[in-house]
């Protein structure tokens, strides 16, 4: 999906990747294959607030993610936002 998302455009890619649910093998590969193909990425990291009720499933702690605080993630001046869920791809 990363890899089909540069080749398709000709604008500067970033990708912003949820740091609390990336492996370290995932963090090795992307190392690689953002120097080959010439894109960019930063983990970010959001915690859950303290006001909410803590969330113990795993998925639901997912959507919660997309759901709630994808605008607080990320920097106000972005144009276009895609998110892409893991099952997604």
């Amino acid at each position: 999906m990363m890899l089909s998302a540069v080749k398709h455009t000709t604008h500067t890619v970033k990708f912003w990747i949820l740091e609390n649910f990336v492996s370290p093998q995932h963090r090795h590969i992307l190392s690689i294959i953002s120097s080959k193909y010439k894109f960019e990425y930063e983990f970010c990291r959001y915690n859950w607030p303290s006001w909410m009720n803590q969330e113990d499933q795993r998925q639901r702690l997912f959507w919660g993610y997309k759901i709630l605080f994808l605008d607080v993630m990320f920097p106000n001046n972005l144009k276009r936002v895609i998110y892409v869920d893991a099952d997604d791809v």
